[in-house]
């Protein structure tokens, strides 16, 4: 029997029962923190064996599991479990709106903001680990030490493209229209542009460029991988604990086409930077195409990285227009309606970037669609209020 592990916070643990009951149904046993501690034990204790005895880790991402530390203690358990068994074991879920973590993207298995999408997306996750179960289910001696079967992929160090992110649904806008442009030409092995450099602040779209880039490149037939900078750190160490730096090597000079996102926090990776360094300017050699994105311009990280033959896509934050167009897009995406004043109140007062653009737009469709009622003068100074106590703007590159 499979067995999953549910890291959530506390505040959700309704929605979490019925997560762990709609599982359990399927025949997987589910480890939950109020079922399976009793009175007098170890709650660390306990914790760490669950963890240590799930084949899988669900997280549930929500907007109190985000900034618990019991979560993020666990998350990590489960990411360190990941790259030293080789193989796939944290399963995110998104219960809420929330910024997702840089190293969990394109990695959301199940969608359960919407409460009409709860069997989908519990079949999804079903499937998830029912299809990883035949090449990753662990054998256990009877000393309990975990013998991992042999799984016909060994060495998978880069993530799939999240087939969400398209050319097709990347608004485009004068602040990113020759960016887009560009990295359309990275597709086309024709065209001089091996090469992208995408830069530019949070939440406007340097990860969306990145897969659809992947996602069209696959399409041709090309072999192509996404990695987190924290990811390709990871798998250093490990590789280097193993004493398999060559093979980690290797995987990567075996694409032909890689992305890796915030290349920025290669300035405080030393091994790790001048391996990456090593197979960047094999790519450049032999014609690989790579993307690299980063919230900071070329010209803080070229030293550390010695960047070269980089076409640059410098992302703007959107205008009025494209704040518009961006929020149209979305709703046109998701089959939700809301009143035209609605769209023009949030494009003109909301100009930070457009994840929390549409982080609005999302949370103004939960209340209407919970609550029965339109979006009136209230719930919108309600949005304005919290965004100017919350928000932070980021300066633009330039």
């Amino acid at each position: 029997m499979i067995r999953a592990f549910i890291s959530y916070s506390s505040v959700d643990i309704d929605f979490v029962n019925h997560l762990a009951d709609a599982i359990k149904q399927q025949g997987i046993e589910i480890w939950l923190d109020n079922e399976n501690l009793r009175v007098g034990d170890s709650l660390v204790q306990n914790i760490s064996g669950g963890l240590s005895d799930a084949d899988f880790i669900i997280v549930v991402l929500s907007t109190n599991s985000i900034s618990s530390e019991w979560v993020k203690r666990e998350l990590e358990i489960g990411i360190n479990r990941e790259i030293a068994e080789k193989r796939m074991l944290v399963l995110p879920v998104l219960y809420e709106n929330v910024e997702i973590p840089a190293f969990l993207s394109g990695r959301i298995y199940a969608d359960f903001r919407n409460d009409t999408n709860f069997a989908t997306s519990i079949t999804l996750l079903i499937q998830a680990m029912s299809s990883s179960e035949a090449f990753h289910r662990e054998r256990r001696t009877n000393s309990g030490k975990a013998i991992p079967e042999t799984a016909p992929l060994t060495h998978q160090y880069t993530s799939p493209f999240d087939e969400k992110y398209t050319f097709d649904n990347y608004i485009a806008y004068p602040g990113n229209i020759l960016s887009r442009s560009a990295c359309l030409s990275l597709v086309n092995p024709e065209l001089a542009t091996n090469n992208v450099f995408i830069e530019g602040g949070v939440g406007i779209g340097k990860s969306h460029l990145a897969h659809a880039i992947g996602n069209l490149r696959q399409a041709s037939g090309g072999r192509v991988g996404y990695c987190h900078t924290e990811r390709f750190d990871h798998g250093f160490d490990e590789a280097l604990k193993n004493e398999s730096l060559n093979e980690y090597r290797d995987y990567f000079l075996s694409l032909d086409l890689l992305a890796i996102d915030d290349v920025q926090f290669f300035l405080w990776k030393d091994r790790a930077t001048a391996f990456f360094v090593d197979i960047y300017h094999k790519y450049c050699d032999k014609g690989i195409g790579i993307v690299l994105t980063a919230d900071r311009p070329l010209e803080e990280i070229h030293a550390e990285l010695k960047v070269r033959d980089q076409f640059v896509c410098r992302l703007k934050r959107p205008d009025a227009q494209g704040r518009r167009d961006i929020l149209y897009s979305k709703l046109k995406t998701s089959g939700e309606s809301i009143e035209d004043f609605v769209i023009e109140f949030l494009a003109n007062n909301i100009s930070t970037n457009a994840r929390e653009l549409e982080g609005y737009l999302r949370r103004l469709l939960a209340k209407k669609h919970f609550s029965g009622q339109e979006i009136n003068l209230a719930d919108l100074e309600e949005i304005l209020n919290d965004h100017k106590k919350n928000s932070w703007v980021q300066p633009e590159i330039s």
